[in-house]
């Protein structure tokens, strides 16, 4: 399975950035520069594959939408990103594995989106070594957390994404 991440048709460099952190903590993503190719017919053309669409709004990313099999399933409002350079963060080697803890169903929705193994209500030290990278789920006050840590020393690899509000349209 192939996971495709894309944007709109002139994103800005936040956004370039914030795709190109995705793209090195989950294994099988490729970014795609779609241009003026419309969405809908990307989806038609990748019928077997995962399509990540970041939205952005005022130059930074505002939404994230999940379509497996060309059909809408996660549609998440982001609320704020903190890129690896926000956090002074250098990230050379891209994951070759990946793995998510969490224990809500947005956790359980993400992880079969990306076709990846979740441990619910894990804590994340006891999955040390046993992936290049651990998303992390958890529920805040506001919503939710996604970030995404280095399997070995539990430091940031990705971006960390505040998610105001998530609806799953298929499961």
């Amino acid at each position: 399975m192939m996971i495709l991440i894309t944007t709109s048709r002139n994103p800005s460099q936040r956004t370039r950035h914030f795709i190109n952190e995705l793209i090195k903590c989950i294994p099988g993503s490729a970014k795609l520069n779609r241009g003026k190719t419309p969405l809908r017919l990307l989806l038609g053309r990748s019928v077997d594959d995962t399509v990540i669409q970041v939205v952005e709004r005022s130059g930074n990313p505002a939404a994230i939408n999940v379509y497996r099999r060309g059909k809408l399933e996660i549609g998440m409002e982001l609320r704020g990103v903190k890129l690896l350079q926000d956090m002074h963060v250098v990230r050379h080697r891209p994951a070759s594995s990946l793995v998510m803890v969490g224990t809500a169903w947005v956790a359980d929705a993400l992880s079969q989106a990306l076709g990846v193994q979740l441990y619910p209500s894990v804590d994340p030290g006891e999955l040390r070594g046993v992936s290049d990278a651990i998303a992390v789920m958890m529920r805040t006050e506001y919503g939710w957390r996604l970030e995404f840590l280095d399997g070995l020393d539990l430091g940031p690899c990705g971006p960390a994404i505040s998610i105001s509000g998530v609806e799953a349209v298929t499961l």
